[in-house]
């Protein structure tokens, strides 16, 4: 089972009839009679259906999609935070970037065909956010190790650096009345 999202995630992206019709491709629907539906796949998420059913072979393809965007999500964020563990969440709780950027790799693998999808277009966003991180270039914050305190550094400064100002009432002073 995929670490970092659940097939929930998904649906809550795109909605369940989206997903249940992305997953179950021809190959399912040609094997079986069995109707996958909006309401057959959020039934099977919570009660697993009988092995070698299309909705099992349904389900382990959104299983594997996800699975694969957490092997991606592995590679980039493993390199730099060696004991990145995604806290629980609440299922109220909005996602965290991990989890959408996950959803948003899984979904590319479902949904993305061809150049300029919405969902390929999101797949590569996640991914130049995940290599970002991986080079250094951008940070997670809060718990990253998962052991429930904030692995934040304390420096909580400035992002940026400016030199100080040009334009300044002093400097400006014969050209602005008073």
């Amino acid at each position: 089972m995929a670490r970092y999202a659940v097939i929930a995630d998904l649906a809550a992206q795109v909605n369940w009839e989206r997903l249940a019709e992305a997953a179950s491709k021809d190959d399912i629907r040609s094997s079986s009679d069995e109707l996958i539906d909006a309401a057959a796949l959020r039934a099977a998420v919570s009660t697993p259906p009988a092995e070698g059913s299309a909705m099992a072979q349904v389900l382990a393809r959104l299983e594997r999609a996800l699975e694969d965007g957490c092997a991606m999500v592995d590679a980039c964020l493993k390199s730099r935070y060696p004991d990145y563990s995604q806290p629980e969440r609440d299922p109220d709780d909005p996602p965290s970037p991990v989890t959408v950027w996950t959803v948003d790799l899984a979904l590319e693998r479902l949904m993305g065909e061809g150049e300029g999808s919405e969902w390929r277009h999101r797949g590569d966003l996640a991914r130049a956010k995940l290599e970002a991180i991986a080079e250094g270039e951008l940070d997670l914050f809060g718990d990253v190790d998962g052991d429930g305190e904030d692995d934040d550094d304390g420096d909580s400064g400035a992002l940026f650096s400016a030199p100080a100002a040009i334009f300044t009432r002093k400097s400006l002073a014969g050209f602005v009345g008073r």
